[in-house]
């Protein structure tokens, strides 16, 4: 009672020195979703009556298909995921720069029973142990419910909701899987200077895809300011804290900064990316944690086509602990097939080869893992990974995804097939 009361008092004091001292605008939404933004034309528009605001918002329902197989040497069983995730959200107008996002969503099995280990927590987890893991635990709750201060270049948002910063490495809502990542937080972002953008959270408590919960008193720092012509130069510094006794080894400190861009020479798109974090261990962690974290990318873009590769070093040994991205949405970085989600105790080294282009309305991507041990020079295994996608005419997205993953001195040989199918309106 007495964590609820600090939040609420914390979130009143932040939302009237929010109103009477600075001026906001819209952050950020979930995936999808387009941001309130205030303007003149705004201000020259007739007032709203608080009826109205409430009544004449947006309203949208997000359908996702998927249908999702996985064979891993590690089982006897292969595993088989048929799921439907439905959201349905409402946002109010904004009254003198007040609105209300709320959104609720259910995951539910389609057709296949329990043919895999849905990993969820408590009540929501199925038991099955004898079958790969697919984390997409059934379930209906209050996704996102949220109230924004927003004016003239700055927004405040405080209840529960969805974050994404930059590419998601670090602080994602994990929108692959069916159920989302949120945080009970408060969180300001300005973009009123220019070309720079500053995001702020205080996060209170983590909802996570496995349906469990743990109280937090983190915080998220992030700031970007844009290079006209070249890109951007991001920092941050990601302070975790969790006080329940499971979780108290995620307390970790990230600081970190990254340039990325792209540039057009002639025919030819150049891109570039460079990132460097340190990790520490925090609060009541019993782990030492003493990692770096490196990634350089660059890429080339000609009639269509861009071919990229990159190269991480995710630092990690058994005497100065993991780097750890434990608030990211990992299955995006180092393979499809998840193998590498958490920092095997010797580090991860990925060099990775990636090419985009498109086939008429088909977009599709292929990518390649070589994967290595930062301590020690072991060669972990090896990953191809293919993606295609069609949007109709409308506006349904159709998509067939598959990894394969080949093991030399890590785990086992597993592979990944996916199908699924959007809709929104």
């Amino acid at each position: 009672m007495k964590r609820v009361a600090t939040f609420a008092l914390t979130a009143l004091c932040s939302l009237l020195v929010a109103s009477q001292a600075t001026r906001v605008l819209a952050q950020e939404r979930e995936p999808g979703e387009t941001a309130q933004t205030s303007s003149s034309d705004d201000a020259a528009a007739p007032k709203l009556t608080f009826a109205e605001a409430l009544s004449g918002g947006k309203a949208a329902v997000n359908l996702r298909y998927r249908f999702e197989f996985v064979s891993d040497d590690k089982f006897t069983l292969d595993g088989e995921a048929s799921t439907l995730r439905t959201a349905l959200s409402y946002g109010t107008k904004p009254f003198h720069g007040f609105r209300v996002y709320l959104q609720a969503e259910n995951v539910t099995n389609v057709g296949l029973g329990d043919h895999f280990n849905n990993k969820g927590a408590g009540d929501s987890g199925n038991g099955v142990t004898d079958r790969p893991v697919i984390v997409d635990p059934p379930g209906t709750e209050m996704l996102q419910a949220f109230v924004e201060y927003a004016n003239d270049g700055s927004a405040l948002q405080l209840g529960r909701q969805v974050i994404n910063l930059d590419d998601q490495r670090h602080v994602g809502a994990v929108g692959w899987r069916q159920h989302w990542q949120t945080h009970d937080a408060i969180r300001f972002r300005n973009d009123r200077f220019g070309n720079f953008t500053f995001n702020y959270a205080f996060l209170d408590r983590a909802h996570r895809i496995f349906r469990d919960k743990f109280d937090t008193s983190s915080h998220l720092i992030n700031g970007q300011y844009k290079l006209d012509g070249i890109g951007s130069i991001t920092g941050y510094g990601y302070l975790l804290r969790y006080d329940d006794e499971s979780a108290v080894g995620l307390s970790r400190d990230t600081i970190g900064a990254e340039f990325k861009g792209s540039r057009p020479t002639g025919d030819i798109t150049l891109h570039y990316e460079v990132e460097y974090a340190h990790q520490g261990d925090a609060g009541d962690d019993p782990a030492r944690v003493n990692a770096n974290y490196l990634k350089l990318e660059g890429g080339l873009g000609l009639s269509g086509f861009t071919l990229r590769v990159g190269w991480e070093s995710i630092g990690g040994s058994r005497k100065d602990g993991q780097f750890q991205f434990v608030l990211g949405t990992n299955h995006a970085f180092n393979g499809w097939v998840d193998k590498f989600l958490s920092t095997p105790a010797d580090g991860l080294k990925d060099l990775m080869i990636r090419l985009d282009g498109s086939l008429g309305s088909v977009k599709w991507q292929v990518r390649y893992h070589d994967f290595r041990a930062d301590a020690g020079g072991s060669r972990y295994g090896s990953e191809f990974d293919f993606l295609a996608t069609y949007t109709s005419s409308w506006k349904q997205t159709f998509a067939l995804k598959g990894g394969f993953y080949s093991a030399d001195e890590f785990s086992k040989d597993a592979s990944k097939v996916w199908l699924w199918t959007a809709y929104s309106f």
